[in-house]
Order: structure tokens, then C-alpha cells, then sequence
């Protein structure tokens, strides 16, 4: 830790969280939508579920 021989790498995930808009955690995303905090199964499967029909009537 103090050779702080992994900030290069820190620095660089924190630049990409940033540039994703990612200041909570945990964060996910889902086919592009962002979800933030904590969620329920439930609730994840359906995001999910809905991301999937969304796609399957953009392929139709």
C-alpha cells in the first residue's frame, strides 16, 4: 500500500467511473440504463426482462 504501486490503476478506474457517472456503489448497468444502489431480485429481473423485450421488438 504505501509503494502505491497500484495508483496508476485506481486513478484510472475512478477516471472511467467518472466519465460513466458512476459516483455510487454498487452500480450496474443493464443495456445501457444505469442502476444504482441496492435492488431487489425481483426488481433486477425485472429491469432485466424488460431490456430484453425492448431489444426484441428493436430486432423485429
Amino acid at each position: 500500500m504505501e509503494e502505491r504501486r497500484f495508483g496508476p490503476d485506481v486513478e484510472a478506474d475512478v477516471d472511467q467511473a467518472v466519465a460513466l457517472g458512476v459516483f455510487a456503489t454498487p452500480t450496474l448497468f443493464v443495456n445501457g440504463r444505469r442502476v444504482e444502489g441496492l435492488v431487489s431480485l425481483e426488481e433486477l429481473r425485472s429491469i432485466i426482462e424488460n431490456a430484453l423485450d425492448a431489444a426484441s421488438k428493436e430486432r423485429r
